[in-house]
């Protein structure tokens, strides 16, 4: 499936029940559509969150949910801890499995924006802080400086990365 363009919809036979949305524009009524009757469509997008004059226009009884990780970090940041560590014994016991990767050091970000632009990968593209460039990864759980990162929240800290190398963890620690 497409999901780069709007060709999306039309592969999707009798539709889905549940969208997680990060996509704006006409992404949004597309993926709407999708929807079979008592859907439910999250919104973790940033850029067109409906209106609830919208919400209440949204046809067979469709929920529609707005969610930001970030705000529940900060927030709650317990229940941000909690999920997270759920989340990670997903990917340890193997349930979930993280999406490939390519990697840039940062003397190679302008590849990393140019490889984006062509928007043909799968997955993530990750510049490091002082690690040279690696080839794609599919990995069966998060590496440990990762998994550290995450179940070790700091109280003194909010700051919420994903892939971060243990350098940049480190001086994090260290500030």
């Amino acid at each position: 499936m497409d999901s780069r363009s709007l060709d999306f919809a039309a592969q999707i036979g009798d539709g889905v029940d549940v969208v997680l949305n990060s996509l704006g524009g006409e992404f949004i009524p597309k993926s709407l559509g999708v929807l079979r009757a008592n859907g439910r469509f999250i919104e973790i997008g940033k850029s067109g969150i409906l209106t609830s004059e919208q919400i209440a226009l949204l046809p067979r009884g469709i929920r529609y949910t707005a969610f930001d990780l970030g705000e529940l970090a900060m927030t709650d940041p317990a229940q941000f801890h909690a999920l997270l560590e759920s989340t990670m014994e997903l990917f340890t016991s193997g349930e979930l499995t993280p999406l490939p990767r390519k990697d840039f050091c940062t003397a190679d970000a302008g590849a990393a924006f140019r490889f984006m632009a062509q928007a043909r990968h799968l997955g993530k593209i990750v510049i490091s802080m002082g690690q040279r460039a690696m080839a794609p990864v599919a990995q069966s759980a998060p590496p440990a400086e990762h998994t550290e990162f995450l179940t070790d929240w700091p109280k003194r800290r909010r700051r919420i990365a994903a892939n971060c190398s243990p350098a940049v963890y480190a001086s994090w620690q260290s500030e």
